[in-house]
């Protein structure tokens, strides 16, 4: 448009003025609505620019995962490269920008890489290069300068260098993580240590003579020892096993061969272990010592409350040690053992208490334990044992409470020992029971020994059987609910106690023939809040 010279300044001047705030309130508008605009409309007009939805964030529904690639191409969990090679790291969703790793078997984190605008972080040749061989598995997260990060990790990948050319590797074993040979001689439950040399970081997988199945090991640290922890050896019987071990690489084919073979000798530990030569109940000397075994069951009062009471619970550990040396005893089932609440020095994830190194304190000779944690009633079931506990395991019951199982292997034989704590009311106690008879049916075959003791939280008849003690009247379990099932609940022996208002007990027999086992009652020791200790003699 031209302008007219002739124009008045002070117009000319007010044209202009218009148009310059028609521009800005044209920008203002654009300003307003862009947001507005689709996603895919917004990043043609600004390609570079990523929205904050299109960022992993702990709080989106999406979770944030990674893969690895060594082509660029094709992404996986786990991936296998030669020492000194380049891989690549993809997100999903996408993420731009720096990631943090966390490695496992490790306990520090780090800043990472950056990712492009496609998600992708290069790792370089150069970077690899002074990087042994091993496997590496981490998790990433996006990476946040300072503060808390809110970022949650991602699903752990696995990037195995292979140095293959390398020399041949060596597998050895030691009792002591010191003297390193091709065979050693451990006792049931014993821990040991493996080490490959030249060393290799990340898990292990073996293969037992004879067998042409290779199954994922235990992790090995940065000298390629791994532990075969005294929890795993618990549940490897006696016997002489030979296997061999290569690195686990996460892939199919797995590149490593076979180098050597150990030999890991399992003994029962026998030396300065001897069976009970006493009944437990009366004192005199075992008719057939070579048959049988003292078994008991206590609820020995868990107490919660305030630091005040861990002293408390450290003293019923105490007693609990002491009365199973005095009593003879070779096995012992405990309901109760209450968590320490104030404390933070008590590690044992089992009991959340340190009552199995205080109850084995009392004695001279090794005990074996095995414990689950009730989160329901803040406390656990414990099964002590003179011999080693060859195989364990527990299920859930209705109220929070749970059945376990530990199997038991003496001299006299090998006897399955069941424990539990019902919850009081019917509700709960009869379905309890219901679960508990056909997780004790899943766990026998043949001619198996077995006892069952415990809380049950039920007082018995032999007319109608288990019945709820703490509501309004006598209500009884129906058969297909209550123990006497499998267990012949009618004992006839002077020994045995039902009254007054028992509600604990022990039950056995042979998969094939219940039976009560005679018991009888001892007494509380002074312990607040327990029960009396039941005392059996259990025939292998």
């Amino acid at each position: 448009m031209k302008t007219n010279a002739n124009l008045p300044k002070e117009m000319l001047k007010n044209i202009i003025l218009t148009g310059v705030v028609a521009v800005l309130s044209f920008t203002l508008l654009l300003v307003a609505i862009l947001p507005f605009i689709g996603g895919k409309e917004l990043r043609k007009i600004f390609p570079t620019f990523t929205s904050i939805s299109q960022e992993t964030n702990a709080a989106t529904p999406s979770p944030f995962t990674v893969s690895v690639s060594k082509d660029k191409v094709n992404f996986s969990s786990s991936i296998l490269i030669p020492v000194g090679s380049p891989y690549y790291l993809k997100t999903n969703p996408v993420y731009n920008g720096y990631l943090e790793v966390k490695l496992v078997g490790s306990s520090t984190t780090s800043k990472w890489n950056a990712t492009d605008r496609f998600g992708i972080a290069a790792v370089s040749s150069t970077q690899m290069a002074s990087i042994t061989p091993g496997s590496y598995i981490a998790s990433f997260r996006p990476w946040v300068d300072s503060g808390t990060n809110p970022y949650a990790w991602s699903n752990q990948v696995n990037v195995f260098v292979s140095s293959i050319t390398a020399k041949a590797y060596n597998v050895s074993v030691s009792k002591d993580g010191k003297s390193y040979s091709s065979k050693i001689e451990i006792n049931v439950g014993d821990p040991y240590y493996l080490k490959m040399d030249p060393p290799v970081f990340g898990y292990y997988e073996s293969r037992a003579k004879g067998s042409t199945l290779w199954n994922k090991w235990n992790f090995a640290n940065s000298s390629g020892i791994a532990t075969a922890t005294k929890e795993q050896m618990a549940r490897v019987p006696a016997g002489t096993y030979t296997s061999a071990f290569r690195p686990w690489t996460g892939t199919i084919p797995n590149p490593y061969s076979v180098q050597n073979e150990v030999t890991v000798v399992v003994k029962a530990a026998t030396s300065g272990t001897a069976k009970s030569t006493t009944l437990a109940c009366t004192g005199a000397t075992q008719p057939n010592v070579s048959k049988m075994l003292n078994v008991g069951t206590w609820n020995i009062g868990g107490l919660g409350g305030g630091a005040a009471n861990d002293a408390l619970l450290d003293s019923k550990a105490v007693v609990v040690g002491k009365k199973f040396k005095e009593l003879g005893l070779d096995v012992l089932i405990v309901q109760e053992v209450h968590k320490h609440r104030q404390s933070t020095t008590y590690g044992d994830p089992a009991t959340k208490s340190n009552f199995s190194q205080l109850v084995q304190a009392q004695m001279s000779e090794k005990l074996y334990f095995y414990a689950q944690f009730q989160d329901g009633s803040e406390h656990s079931l414990v099964t002590i044992s003179k011999f080693p506990i060859i195989d364990s395991g527990f299920k859930e019951i209705p109220g929070k409470r749970k059945i376990t199982y530990a199997l038991v292997d003496s001299p006299a034989g090998k006897l399955k020992v069941f424990n539990t704590h019902l919850q009081r009311q019917e509700d709960y106690m009869c379905p309890g029971m219901d679960i508990s008879v056909d997780y004790i049916k899943s766990k026998l075959v043949a001619e198996d020994r077995y006892i069952v003791g415990g809380d049950f939280n039920a007082q018995y008849d032999s007319n109608g059987g288990f019945f709820e003690y703490a509501g309004a009247g006598k209500r009884y379990c129906t058969y297909d609910q209550s123990f006497v099932q499998i267990f012949a609940t009618k004992c006839t022996s002077t020994l045995c106690d039902y009254s007054p208002n028992s509600i604990d007990f022990i039950l056995g027999g042979t998969a094939s023939k219940p039976a009560v086992y005679q018991y009888c009652r001892k007494e509380a020791y002074g312990l607040l809040d327990a029960h009396e200790i039941y005392l059996s003699t259990v025939t292998l």
